[in-house]
């Protein structure tokens, strides 16, 4: 996981998730990464497949001092998973195609 983060870094990408699974079974989000010209440069595999190793997760991220971006994004998109679900959504966030460390505008687009 360290080396995937230090790679997208560097690049100039959209972040996208995927929510996939149901309440009874849990959920997973996948992160894909996209360069300005929509060809896909990384993907990550489901994570959170549940509530309890989502905090393991985070936990984990944090002591391997990971870019906060990564856990605030993560953990924003577990309180939206029972709307997403609900509603059979997936959605993407726009960097804007600038650096994914940077500060820029996010928008919500559902699919």
């Amino acid at each position: 996981m360290g080396k995937a983060i230090v790679m997208i870094k560097r690049a100039r990408c959209w972040k996208s998730y995927r929510v996939v699974g149901s309440q009874k079974h849990g959920f997973g989000v996948e992160i894909l990464w996209h360069t300005s010209n929509r060809s896909e440069c990384g993907r990550t595999p489901l994570v959170f497949p549940s509530r309890e190793e989502a905090r393991q997760w985070a936990r984990e991220l944090a002591r391997a001092d990971v870019h906060p971006i990564h856990l605030s994004d993560l953990l924003r998109d577990r309180l939206l998973e029972p709307l997403l679900e609900e509603q059979g959504l997936y959605f993407s966030i726009d960097k804007n195609s600038r650096d994914c460390y940077t500060e820029s505008t996010i928008s919500l687009r559902a699919f």
